[in-house]
This record gives structure tokens, C-alpha cells and sequence, in this order.
């Protein structure tokens, strides 16, 4: 593999055996630092080794990683990080992991479409990318949560069947019945206090206007 990248390299470019193998070493040395978490030195290395093979995809992959772990609060090096990664890709289309680091950058930066789309892209190029996997394996569980939180407020007002029976009782999701005025009083013990007031409020105005339907097609005559 080495061998024909070299010769490439050899025919396309200034690049000599000895370019070869020094930008080798220096990516070596680049991966080491990497994997002890220098990102300074491993940034350091990694240019050092694109020097020499400037169109190297993933020498550039891991510089723009290893300059983003190094400072991934500052906004020049996120963009410059991102634009490297965009252009890594460029180069070598199907290269997964460029496409898992940039849905890194992107989900940091909360910009949580984009990050689904370089995980899925992951994906795409290496079906065995496992942290890809798992991110959108993450992000389905917090859109399930969100969706739930969101219900979370009228699914606890009207957890009991609408179902009226005579008399102003309500038939539970369990099929028990249950006094009206106990499930109004009742039924949001367990929420926020501001939650409880206001689910409280809806739950009553529901039940007035239930009241009042019943009312309106004899729910609420005496039974013979």
C-alpha cells in the first residue's frame, strides 16, 4: 500500500522515498502524542508530516482533530478545524472518520443536524463505525425523550380515559372508576409546583366543558 503511494506521489509531485518515510515517521509520532492526549505535539507532528505530503487526507484529519482538541473553545480554531476536515473529505470522499469527527465539531457546537448527517455519512463508508452508531443511537434516545417530555405535562392530565360515566366518575387507563373532584385534586401531585397549577387549571376547564356535555345529552340524570 505504501509502496504505490509512493510511487504517486513520486510521478505527481517533488515527493522523494526519503519525504516519504519522514512524513511517515512524522505521523507516527503524530498518532503517539494523539493517544496521550499532547494534541499540541500531535498538531505539531501532523503538519509536520503534510509538509511533506500536503494532499494526504489524513494527515490533515487528524491535524484539524488534534488542533481542535488542543482548543476547543476558540472560535478561529473550530472554523479552521471544520474547514480542514470539509477539505480531508474532499480529498478522500470515503474517509469515515473525517466524517465522525466533523459530527463531533458539529454536535459541540449544537448544530445537531449536520452532526446526524456526518454520523449517518460515517456510517455510510464504514457500516462497523461503532462511535458513529452510537451518537445516532444517542441522538434517537434524546429525540424520544424530548418528544416525551414534551407530552409529559397533557399525557399526566389526561392519563385517565375520557369516557364518562353517570354520576361525574371517570373510567381509568386501568378501567377503575374514580370521582372527578378526586382525580382534579389529585392527579398532579407529583409535578412541579408551577407545572401543577397550570396542568390543574386546564384539567379544570376540560372537566367544565366534560360537564357540560354530559349535561347536555343527559349524562348526568339520575339512573332509574
Amino acid at each position: 500500500h505504501y509502496v504505490n503511494d509512493l510511487k504517486t506521489e513520486s510521478r505527481s509531485s517533488s515527493a522523494t522515498p526519503e519525504k516519504f518515510l519522514e512524513a511517515e515517521d512524522a505521523y507516527k509520532k503524530g498518532m503517539a502524542c494523539l493517544r496521550s492526549h499532547k494534541y499540541s505535539d500531535a498538531e505539531k507532528a501532523f503538519a509536520e508530516a503534510l509538509e511533506l505530503r500536503p494532499n494526504e487526507a489524513e494527515y490533515l484529519m487528524y491535524q484539524a482533530l488534534s488542533s481542535y482538541k488542543a482548543e476547543p473553545k476558540t472560535k478561529e480554531v473550530i472554523n479552521t478545524a471544520h474547514k480542514n476536515l470539509m477539505r480531508a473529505t474532499e480529498l478522500s470522499p470515503k474517509l469515515s472518520m473525517g466524517h465522525l469527527y466533523l459530527g463531533y465539531i458539529c454536535k459541540d457546537q449544537g448544530q445537531k443536524s449536520e452532526a446526524q448527517r456526518h454520523f449517518e455519512r460515517a456510517i455510510l463508508y464504514n457500516p462497523k463505525c461503532t462511535e458513529a452508531l452510537r451518537e445516532l443511537r444517542l441522538m434517537g434516545m434524546r429525540k424520544e425523550q424530548e418528544g416525551e417530555e414534551k407530552k409529559s405535562l397533557f399525557g399526566k392530565m389526561f392519563r385517565y380515559d375520557r369516557s364518562v360515566l353517570p354520576g361525574g366518575q371517570v373510567t381509568s387507563a386501568h378501567g377503575s372508576s374514580t370521582k372527578s373532584t378526586q382525580l382534579r385534586h389529585g392527579s398532579f401531585s407529583g409535578m412541579p409546583s408551577l407545572a401543577q397549577a397550570a396542568a390543574t387549571q386546564i384539567f379544570s376547564m376540560w372537566h367544565r366543558s366534560m360537564s357540560i356535555t354530559r349535561s347536555s345529552v343527559g349524562l348526568n340524570r339520575t339512573p332509574i
